[in-house]
C-alpha cells in the first residue's frame, strides 16, 4: 500500500508492476527494462516476486528469476536495478523482503541465504546461515535437501527474523552483531512445520504460520518458548502468512486451503474465520493501510 494512495502489486508472469486506486479502480502497467512484453506468450526473464514500501515511498521488489532486486521509483516511474548477490551477476531466487528501521532492505533469498541492501550505496551484504546441527532448542532433525531461506520480518528491536521452509528453523540475525560471532545468526527448530512467512509483534513475540501442520506458534526469545495453536479447520488450513494488526495487536492468517483469513486475538485466544468470496483464492501475503 504506497503513500501515494495506491495499491501496487507484481505480475511475475508478465515482468509488470500494477498498481491499483482503489477509489476509482484504475489499473497501471509498468514494465520491468529488460523483461518480456505485457501478455507475450514466453516465459518471464525478471519474474518479480514480493513487494514492500521504503519510508520515503519507493517500492522495492525481489526479481526472483533474474537473481535481482529492484527499486521502483513512484515519483519519476523508474526501476533501479541491482544483483542480489554481492559478488556474483544474479543471487538465486530472490523471495521475500522487509525494510528495517533504518531503511536497509533484507530479504530471503530461497536458494542460498539471507541478504541486506543498502539503499544509498546499492552495496548487498550476505549472511551465513546456521547449518543444520547448529540449532538451539529441540535438535537438529527436520532439515531436508533444499533447506529454502523462505519468510522474513523486522523486530521492534532491529533484528531479522527468518524462516527456512524446508529446513524447519526460525533464526534471527543481530546486525548490529560483530561479523561471524555466535551471536550474530542463531536458529531454533520450530514445533511447527512448513513455517513460511513469520511476522514479529509489537511486545517481541515471533509468530509462525505452519504451512504442512495446519497450525500456527508464538515464540519468546527471551524464554525459548514456543505456545502452539491449533487452527480451526487443522491441516487444511494451509496457512501461508500471516500478520499483526498494528493497532490491536491480533493476528491474521491466511486460510489458504480453505479459502478463508482468520483473526486471532492472542487475549481471548479465539477465532473468527471469514470466507473469501471466490474459490482457490490461495492467498500468501497480507498487509494494512
Amino acid at each position: 500500500v504506497g503513500i501515494d494512495g495506491l495499491v501496487y502489486a507484481v505480475d511475475m508472469s508478465n515482468d509488470a508492476l500494477l498498481p491499483l486506486d482503489p477509489a476509482t479502480g484504475e489499473r497501471k502497467t509498468y514494465m520491468w527494462p529488460g523483461g518480456k512484453a505485457f501478455g507475450e506468450p514466453v516465459p518471464p526473464v525478471k519474474g518479480p516476486h514480493s513487494i514492500e514500501m521504503a519510508a520515503n515511498g519507493d517500492m522495492w521488489v525481489t526479481l526472483a528469476l533474474s537473481g535481482e532486486m529492484s527499486k521502483f521509483d513512484i515519483r519519476t516511474k523508474e526501476f533501479t536495478t541491482v544483483s542480489g548477490h554481492p559478488t556474483r551477476a544474479r543471487a538465486g531466487y530472490p523471495h521475500t523482503l522487509r525494510l528495517d528501521q533504518e531503511g536497509t532492505v533484507w530479504w530471503t533469498d530461497a536458494a542460498l541465504g539471507v541478504y541486506s541492501l543498502d539503499p544509498e550505496t546499492l552495496e548487498v551484504k550476505e549472511y551465513k546461515l546456521p547449518s543444520a546441527d547448529q540449532v538451539r532448542g529441540q535438535g537438529a532433525s527436520g532439515e531436508s535437501r533444499g533447506i529454502v531461506p523462505y519468510g522474513l520480518d523486522i523486530a521492534p528491536d532491529g533484528k531479522v527474523w527468518y524462516t527456512k521452509l524446508n529446513g524447519q528453523r526460525v533464526g534471527r540475525i543481530d546486525p548490529k552483531a560483530a561479523d561471524g560471532s555466535p551471536e550474530q545468526v542463531v536458529e531454533w527448530k520450530p514445533p511447527v512445520h512448513g513455517p513460511r512467512r513469520l511476522h514479529v509483534a509489537a511486545d517481541g513475540l515471533v509468530w509462525v504460520p505452519g504451512f504442512a501442520s495446519g497450525d500456527f506458534a508464538s515464540f519468546n526469545p527471551d524464554t525459548e518458548e514456543w505456545k502452539v495453536y491449533d487452527l480451526p479447520k487443522g491441516v487444511n488450513s494451509l496457512p501461508y502468512a500471516l500478520n499483526i494488526h498494528p493497532q490491536t495487536g491480533e493476528i491474521w492468517i491466511t486460510g489458504t486451503g480453505t479459502d478463508s483469513m482468520v483473526r486471532f486475538n492472542p487475549k481471548t485466544e479465539v477465532f473468527t474465520e471469514y470466507l473469501m468470496p471466490t474459490r482457490v483464492t490461495y492467498t500468501r501475503e497480507i498487509e494494512f493501510d
